[in-house]
């Protein structure tokens, strides 16, 4: 895990559940041992191990506070994909799904409602993916899929 100045090396164990103070991480040295400390996850620029890569994203709450999750790389290659999907609020009672969309250095918060469009635009160099989100065949549901296909084309 790194922030810039210093690397962690140990056990994580990282909360998508945000509070008014945001996402807390979880971290322990040892596995065994009893000793752990906590922090919030926007004092971390990324996380890596073998199979897992987080990076820090801004989300929004309902009430409009922005927080810095670290959020899971789901797909990569051209195009990397991100769930950041969270709960917040007492026990968890909100939820939202959401996902960022990294081509090159420029991420790309992608909305459900812009979702045709958005997506349709950062596929332009994939005619038959492009015209298949045009046209509403795929949509946000359907976005793991897309950027896996889109993925394969340029490898």
């Amino acid at each position: 895990m790194w922030n810039g100045k210093d690397t962690l090396v140990g056990y994580f164990d990282f909360d998508r559940q945000i509070n008014y103070n945001g996402q807390k991480v979880t971290y322990k040295k040892d596995i065994d041992g009893n000793e752990k400390k906590r922090f919030k996850a926007d004092e971390y620029q990324y996380f890596r191990a073998d199979s897992l890569y987080l990076e820090r994203f801004p989300v929004k709450t309902v009430g409009n506070d922005e927080f810095d999750l670290l959020v899971p790389r789901i797909a990569n290659g051209k195009m990397e994909l991100f769930d950041a999907s969270y709960r917040w609020g007492e026990g968890g009672l909100f939820k939202k799904k959401g996902y960022f969309v990294r081509i090159g250095d420029q991420p790309y918060k992608i909305f459900p409602n812009e979702f045709r469009k958005q997506m349709a635009d950062l596929v332009a160099d994939h005619q038959s993916l492009n015209l298949r989100i045009s046209s509403g065949e795929l949509d946000f549901g359907d976005i793991e899929k897309i950027v896996t296909e889109y993925n394969e084309a340029f490898k």
